[in-house]
């Protein structure tokens, strides 16, 4: 069974697939624009990388892992906090990794003490 990080590198990944295929049939700008990508180098890669082959889709796939991260990295982190302003500053970190849990996430209280400290949020000021 494929974890929730896996699938969501998959999808991107199908994703640029579809916009390189797309871009080769018309123009890089065209794909930029349909697929709502900010960035054009992001086109040109993903059509060096179908153009490529074989490897070229292997690379496309590491990079869709690299961004899945990041973007899993950020909605995690805005759990966290939305979850740490709902709740009363005597709660502990527990709590807060508990509630997040139940959104879907696999976090434990330390990932909850780093993203705090991190943002600087008055749940850590004081540990």
């Amino acid at each position: 069974m494929r974890d929730r990080l896996e699938r969501y590198a998959l999808k991107l990944w199908r994703r640029w697939l579809r916009m390189a295929r797309y871009a080769q049939r018309t123009t890089r700008f065209d794909a930029q624009l349909r697929y709502r990508i900010q960035n054009h180098q992001e086109v040109r890669k993903a059509v060096e990388d179908v153009l490529a082959g074989r490897e070229g889709l292997l690379h496309m796939l590491a990079r869709a892992r690299r961004t899945a991260r990041s973007r899993m990295r950020a909605r995690i982190e805005s759990e966290i906090i939305r979850a740490a302003m709902s709740m009363s500053v005597g709660e502990g970190r527990e709590a807060i990794a508990r509630v997040v849990r139940r959104a879907g996430y696999g976090i434990g209280r330390s990932m909850v003490r780093r993203v705090l400290k991190r943002k600087e949020c008055p749940h850590e000021e004081g540990r």
